[in-house]
């Protein structure tokens, strides 16, 4: 747990290259082998490895901070390895950054024709939770849909206060996302006024009636549907009434 310092580094590094003197015997049923008596090497390794992370940390929150990070040079250049390990370092320490540098951060994907580089959905997605910033979540959202957007979703659907719920919404403009926001949206209890005006909306479009109402039914809303069908001339009436049936 010591801080390695750049002459310590320097020392640490120079014990991972030197070969142990001692070995020594190990015997198991019927094989024998020889291994370091003391395995500097082995832990020197690891804690240069701990120390690169940590320079690699202080030197991505240090250039956000000063609102040098450009992402697009950042994320892409190197190898796919390093790209990886950028967005794992990018992803795990968003939360540390003050709301200048992450705004500093965001405009970078909001505010810039960025139609030739995006960073992939996992970053997206966590720009977009720890900013709370709607144009972040209207990228992710006509991004192409994966594993992190619909991670999102159910996110946004166990905390289910206005701004979550209006991104669930909003999310329904991705056609694979639609679905299951939808499916989302209906298990929401109770329902809210904008929720019921949302699912009354899609409702009365022939292509979504049947999709919105089956989800409801199956959640147990059918007595709200019953008055839908009964009262209000927007729905699709007879689609409902299929699934009520």
């Amino acid at each position: 747990n010591v801080i390695l310092t750049p002459r310590m580094a320097l020392f640490v590094e120079s014990q991972s290259r030197i070969t142990p003197t001692y070995q020594v015997l190990e015997r198991g049923d019927g094989y024998e082998f020889t291994v370091p008596a003391f395995n500097f090497p082995t832990v020197a390794s690891r804690l240069i490895n701990r120390w690169k992370q940590d320079q690699s940390t202080l030197e991505f929150v240090l250039q956000a901070e000063r609102k040098e990070l450009e992402l697009s040079q950042w994320l892409s250049a190197g190898t796919s390895q390093q790209t990886q390990a950028r967005e794992s370092l990018l992803i795990r320490e968003l939360d540390s950054l003050s709301p200048g540098a992450l705004n500093a951060l965001t405009v970078q994907l909001t505010q810039i024709d960025v139609t030739s580089w995006l960073p992939s959905t996992a970053v997206v997605a966590r720009l977009a939770q720890v900013s709370q910033d709607e144009a972040m979540y209207d990228l992710l959202w006509r991004m192409r849909a994966d594993y992190n957007s619909h991670a999102e979703l159910d996110r946004l659907a166990q905390i289910s206060d206005t701004f979550s719920l209006q991104q669930l919404m909003n999310s329904t403009v991705n056609p694979t996302l639609k679905p299951y926001a939808i499916s989302l949206l209906t298990k929401t209890y109770p329902l809210s006024p904008e929720v019921k005006q949302f699912l009354i909306a899609k409702m009365a479009l022939s292509g979504e009636a049947t999709l919105v109402a089956r989800e409801l039914a199956q959640q147990g809303h059918q007595s709200w549907l019953q008055e839908l069908v009964s009262g209000n001339h927007q729905v699709k009436v007879r689609q409902i009434e299929q699934v009520l049936k």
